[in-house]
């Protein structure tokens, strides 16, 4: 048994990338499909959130690639 002073325990925390999200600061990034119908006449869709789906409106005509924000959905 040691009787000497007890050393300092030093860790490193790593945040693991998640299959879905991407994260930039306190902001998350994931990629979602959404069928031409509703990217051409508009209409709602199922958006997987870490707390939970959540519907959004996807505006009419909308392109391809467009960033959309849910407001209040990233990391606290």
């Amino acid at each position: 048994m040691n009787k000497g002073p007890n050393g300092d325990l030093y860790l490193t925390i790593q945040v693991v990338d998640h299959g879905h999200y991407q994260r930039k600061s306190d902001d998350l990034y994931c990629k979602i499909d959404v069928d031409l119908y509703t990217a051409l006449l508009g209409g709602q869709t199922i958006v997987g959130t870490p707390r939970n789906p959540v519907k959004m409106t996807i505006s009419k005509e909308t392109d391809s690639g467009k960033r959309l924000i849910m407001k209040g959905m990233g990391m606290p």
